[in-house]
């Protein structure tokens, strides 16, 4: 376990081992929830792979349309 330090500007730095286990450099998305005391940062990965896994699949057009709303959602005041 390796501890970190929200800066005033409310940034904090990954630590280098995380970085490499996850393959993140600089520019890298990491997806970031929150489940009730955690924050669980994730990397999206690739979510086009992932149309029509829930259920009757959509046309193309649709599902690229509802996956990126969804991300948008999720990775709002990601910078």
């Amino acid at each position: 376990m390796t501890f970190a330090t929200l800066s005033s500007k409310g940034q904090l730095t990954v630590p280098a081992d995380a970085r490499r286990a996850l393959g993140l450099h600089s520019g890298s998305r990491v997806l970031i929830e929150t489940q009730g005391d955690r924050i669980i940062i994730r990397t999206p990965g690739n979510l086009l792979a992932l149309g029509g896994v829930l259920g009757k699949a959509q046309p193309m057009a649709l599902e690229k349309k509802a996956m990126a709303g969804e991300a948008a959602k999720r990775t709002r005041g990601v910078t």
